[in-house]
This record gives C-alpha cells, sequence and structure tokens, in this order.
C-alpha cells in the first residue's frame, strides 16, 4: 500500500475547502441576483450594495473571490461585469448538481425530454463553461492539425451535435471548405446566428436528420466529418452505430477527427477527469468516459484505419482521435 505524502494530503484537503468556498460564494451571488444585475448593469461595489440591500465590505469581498474565479470581470475603474458568455447558464448549472442525489438514486435518462431529432434534451454542460475560455484557441489548434491532413483546400464538412464554434475555426482556416451542422432544430437557430456574426453564411448549411429520417442522405458525401464528444451523441445511437454511419457519409480517404476526454488505461484519475465523468452520469444517465484503446476498437469494427492521438489541451483534457475511410 503507498501511503500518500503529509504534502499531498493537505493539498488536497485544501482544494477541497477552496472548492467548497467558492461553490458557496457562486450559490450566494445568485441566491443575492449579483449574476442578473451585474448583467444587465454593470456596477462598482458601493452602487451594487446600494442596488441590492447588502453590506459594502462583504459586498467588496465576494466579488473579489468571483473575479478570481473567473465570472466576473473588473475593469480600471472598479466597475464589475460579468465575464461569462451565459451568464444565466451558471444559475443552471448550480441547479443541475443538486440533482446529484436524485440523480445516484434513479435514473436520470427517465427524466429527459425527447426532442425533434429523437435526441433527449440535455442538461447544461458545466464542461462548456470549463471549455469557454480557451475554446477559440483550441479550436484553432484543431484546424490547423486538420488542414494537411484533407490534402485540399477545398472540401466538405460535416459537423456532429454541438460543433458550431469549431465549425467556424475550420471555415476560417480552409477557405474553400463547404460545411452541413448537424443538430436539433432549436441549437442550429443559435448556431446561424454566432456564424452570420462571423460572416460565413455562403459557407454553411444545416441539417437535423443527418442519421434519423434520411440515412443515405450523407452516403459518401464528405471529406471530413468532425465530432466533439461521442458523449453528446449518446443518447442517438450507440458508439458503433454512429461510427458505421460516420464511416458511409464518408468518401473514400475521407477523414473523421474526433475531440475526446480520453480516461486513462487502468485509471480513474485525476480530478478533473473523474468530476468531467460524474457529469456525464449526472446529464445522461448512461454516458462514461473511455479509454484510447476503446475508441480504437470502436474505430476497428467500423473500417477505419486509427491513425495517432494528437493531445490539444491539458486543462479541460482534450484529445484529437483521427481515423480515415480506406480508399478501397
Amino acid at each position: 500500500m503507498v501511503m500518500e505524502q503529509p504534502a499531498a494530503k493537505s493539498e488536497r484537503l485544501s482544494l477541497l475547502c477552496r472548492a467548497v468556498a467558492a461553490t458557496a460564494a457562486v450559490e450566494t451571488a445568485e441566491q443575492l441576483g449579483v449574476f442578473a444585475a451585474l448583467e444587465t448593469n454593470p456596477a462598482q461595489p458601493p452602487e451594487l450594495a446600494d442596488r441590492l440591500a447588502l453590506n459594502e465590505r462583504g459586498t467588496v469581498l465576494l466579488l473579489n473571490v468571483l473575479t478570481e474565479l473567473g465570472v466576473l470581470a473588473q475593469d480600471e475603474r472598479g466597475v464589475f461585469r460579468s465575464a461569462v458568455p451565459q451568464p444565466a447558464s451558471l444559475k443552471q448549472l448550480l441547479a443541475d448538481w443538486r440533482d446529484l442525489a436524485e440523480a445516484l438514486r434513479s435514473d436520470p435518462a427517465r427524466a429527459m425530454r425527447p426532442t425533434v431529432t429523437g435526441a433527449r434534451e440535455p442538461r447544461f454542460r458545466f464542461s462548456t463553461l470549463l471549455l469557454a475560455p480557451i475554446a477559440a484557441l483550441t479550436a484553432k489548434r484543431l484546424a490547423t492539425r486538420l488542414e494537411p491532413m484533407t490534402h485540399q483546400k477545398s472540401c466538405h464538412i460535416l459537423t456532429m451535435p454541438g460543433e458550431t464554434l469549431w465549425s467556424v475555426a475550420l471555415a476560417e482556416r480552409i477557405p474553400g471548405c463547404r460545411i452541413t451542422i448537424w443538430d436539433r432544430h432549436d441549437t442550429l437557430v443559435q448556431s446561424d446566428r454566432t456564424i452570420k456574426a462571423a460572416g460565413y453564411a455562403d459557407r454553411f448549411e444545416y441539417t437535423t436528420d443527418i442519421c434519423q429520417t434520411d440515412p443515405d442522405r450523407a452516403r459518401s458525401a464528405y471529406d471530413l466529418v468532425l465530432g466533439v464528444g461521442l458523449d453528446q451523441i449518446d443518447d442517438l445511437a450507440g458508439h458503433s452505430q454512429v461510427l458505421q454511419q460516420v464511416f458511409r457519409s464518408l468518401r473514400p480517404g475521407g477523414l473523421l477527427a474526433l475531440v475526446e476526454v480520453l480516461a486513462r488505461e487502468g485509471s480513474d484519475g485525476p480530478l478533473p477527469l473523474v468530476l468531467y465523468a460524474l457529469e456525464l452520469f449526472l446529464r445522461t444517465g448512461q454516458s462514461q468516459v473511455h479509454p484510447f484503446s476503446r475508441y480504437a476498437g470502436w474505430l476497428h469494427d467500423a473500417g477505419f484505419e486509427l491513425l495517432e492521438p494528437y493531445p490539444l489541451s491539458e486543462e479541460p483534457p482534450l484529445t484529437l482521435l483521427t481515423a480515415r475511410r480506406p480508399r478501397s
């Protein structure tokens, strides 16, 4: 038995204490209306304290903690404002994690309502907030890595549900590409706004039925298929079925790119990984984090030629997996 060193144990306990305190700060700010107030009207601490009838000194301390956590930002005039893309998502994030006890007593997947694609409506992803600060950089790394692998400037790309940010990065990096986004209708509406704002509306088209009502629609149509997290499509079909459909959708020699959080072989850690795995359980009731060997088996069984994995980021721990459909 390996004994943990006192310093390492102290560090773990310190991390736990900080996590509990940080959660309490976010919970308190949500309950007091701090996020809602600053989203509509950024303010200095005295003004905010007066508006919400709070203790001014305590308000200053709370805002400082929230700034260090990255959910607020302070300018040179001492004005605080929201620093997350969707401040309301914090409320949903907290509400979802409060359901963890009930999720452990039952099957949370039963409570998710079906959507127009046949998928189940997912809970808010805390990994979305985790990814947001580095998402653009990571997406550009992905695009840079994939550009020479497509062997052409003009190619047709299919992106799986939830990949708008990555799609825009590919559009920037590969000027001649055409991109089809597959997702739920409500998500496609949001994606269309993002893409129009980026100036790429003429390069994109949208579909909700690529693997649902018309499975032959995309047969041998794409040079590249991009998916970020197979857990996102776990309710649409099993991993093997999805990969077989993707295989058929690619032209011979076409490339599949998956951005995944990989489990360690024979190990459950580290902390970011086990938290992500717990989130998947809370969100779907069935998804889990898989090691590289599991993906390699799925890809091989679907007929792909697996290429080398490529690390994209350490936090969150994202890896690019690429595989080709054989040319013959």
